[in-house]
């Protein structure tokens, strides 16, 4: 057991939903912002912490005192206590499984664990996935084509990766790599064979590696040993098995996709300033998008099967941490970012690059989400600190056709608008 404090145990936090929706006749974007949950604290919320339902309905898991789920139905958001266990939620990676339920892997702080909680028709269960000594942190989720769950993570005690999944009677626990201190900055993903890919830092020797398993078993392979290689991935696996994975090696983003030749690693672009976030995403025609923060600047580039072509995104000079890339079923490429004082979106289009200015309250940011559904509507996540003692999350629903204004909770829960 972890006898260390919570470390947001003193924080205010506070949950926000923001819907805005934009008119075709308007170039400016309003928001709308109400309160989604209230005094709770929260921490380490992912890009993968939110969900999108059948509908288009977005869900977010996160915590850190404990797990909280909550959804929006179109109308109202319904609130619950996924897990009332203290000191549980932060590191939360959501999906949904065949039948829309939701799923949440997460990290118990007080005792070191790896949890899992899930929702089905009699309500919201939690349950411990592994407790062998201080494990969890890094934990990122995926759901199978079958409704299975895989998570991957990070073992501190051992300093090595892991690997869970259901396999219909209870979870399988596995080692996947041991040697030396890995399992960092993890990233899963899943085939339509079901077959598990992990990209992960290695951080005694500062490489990238990967790991895949098949009917042999796991096998490990260092994808990138150039330098300190291998913070920040995303990776990606398409249907056929071809997996790409997006990292860092100091300030340059590189991107590595792996042939039966083994990997080829190319550098998107060299920074000469700092460099991180990378968020990758395939187009579903065999190319890549990838977004990422380089030179205090928001960029990003499209593989098309011969090379990557970067780009800055033209916000402005505005800064782009924390930024995160979704492609809508249209194929416009949708990005979250934190500027020097506000939460931006950019969209690129047939009509080029919008942007809108989504909050531009305190130093706000940290931890973006992004998603879009299935009409195109980009739902955005993201917490807003102020100051150390007040943390909320907001949640953008930006569409098409109308307009509203904007309203926003501030201290000790009084409504302001703006």
């Amino acid at each position: 057991m972890r006898s260390d404090p919570l470390s947001f145990a003193s924080a205010v936090s506070r949950l926000v939903l923001a819907l805005a929706l934009i008119t075709s006749s308007s170039s400016a974007v309003e928001w709308q912002i109400g309160i989604v949950r209230d005094g709770t604290v929260f921490a380490d919320m992912s890009d993968r912490s939110l969900s999108l339902d059948a509908e288009g309905c977005p869900g977010i898991a996160y915590g850190s005192d404990y797990l909280y789920y909550a959804q929006f139905d179109g109308t109202t958001w319904s609130r619950v206590l996924a897990d009332p266990s203290p000191g549980v939620g932060r590191f939360a990676s959501a999906a949904r499984d065949l039948a829309g339920f939701p799923h949440v892997c997460y990290y118990d702080e007080v005792n070191g664990d790896l949890k899992h909680a899930f929702e089905s028709l009699d309500g919201w269960h939690a349950e411990t996935v592994d407790a062998s000594g201080d494990v969890g942190r890094f934990a990122s989720m995926a759901v199978d084509g079958d409704g299975g769950v895989h998570a991957g993570y990070y073992d501190a005690s051992d300093g090595d990766l892991k690997y869970a999944c259901q396999d219909g009677f209870g979870w399988i626990i596995q080692p996947v790599a041991t040697l030396g201190d890995v399992g960092q900055h993890t990233s899963i993903a899943v085939d339509d064979a079901r077959r598990p890919h992990i990209s992960y830092y290695d951080a005694s020797n500062g490489d990238l590696r990967y790991a895949y398993r098949d009917s042999d078993g796991w096998h490990t392979e260092v994808v990138d040993a150039d330098g300190d290689a291998g913070r920040h991935t995303s990776i990606v696996a398409d249907g056929d098995g071809r997996v790409s994975i997006s990292y860092f090696v100091g300030a340059s983003v590189k991107c590595a996709h792996r042939s039966v030749e083994g990997w080829d690693v190319e550098t998107v672009r060299a920074h000469e300033e700092v460099g991180g976030y990378t968020s990758l995403a395939p187009d579903g025609c065999g190319g890549l998008w990838l977004s990422w923060y380089g030179d205090y600047a928001l960029w990003y580039a499209v593989w098309d099967g011969e090379g990557w072509h970067a780009q800055c995104v033209p916000n402005g000079g505005d800064s782009g941490e924390c930024c995160s890339l979704a492609l809508d079923t249209e194929g416009i490429l949708h990005l979250s970012y934190r500027g020097y004082s506000a939460i931006r979106h950019g969209s690129l289009g047939g009509a080029g690059w919008q942007f809108e200015t989504v909050d531009t309250h305190g130093s706000s940011g940290e931890d973006l989400s992004l998603a879009i559904d299935a009409e195109g509507v980009p739902h955005i996540s993201f917490p807003d600190q102020d100051c150390l003692k007040r943390r909320r999350t907001i949640l953008i629903d930006c569409g098409a056709n109308t307009c509203f204004k904007v309203s926003v909770v501030f201290n000790d829960g009084e409504m302001m608008a703006r």
